[in-house]
């Protein structure tokens, strides 16, 4: 039997992780103004999550939380939510 020459590699190079500049993630909704500023600032936090490593993202998200559970509160004592 004759030499049996591997073929060149054809696998596809993998693609990079990030978003080329200029291209919106699937993820990223946007500026969305609630018209709370302490509301807007907290999911301003949220902007570049998907390009931050997944061990950040449950302190990001608490802070979130954080601020979003306060407004809350302070909305209901201004008697502006039911409790």
């Amino acid at each position: 039997m004759g030499n049996i020459s591997e073929p060149a590699s054809e696998a596809t190079p993998v693609e990079s992780a990030a978003e080329p500049a200029g291209e919106q993630s699937e993820f990223d909704l946007g500026v969305v103004s609630t018209g709370n500023p302490a509301v807007d600032a907290a999911l301003a936090g949220l902007d570049g999550l998907a390009d931050r490593a997944i061990g950040e993202h449950p302190d990001v998200f608490e802070g979130v939380h954080q601020v979003l559970s306060e407004t809350l509160v302070d909305l209901g004592q201004d008697g502006l939510v039911d409790s």
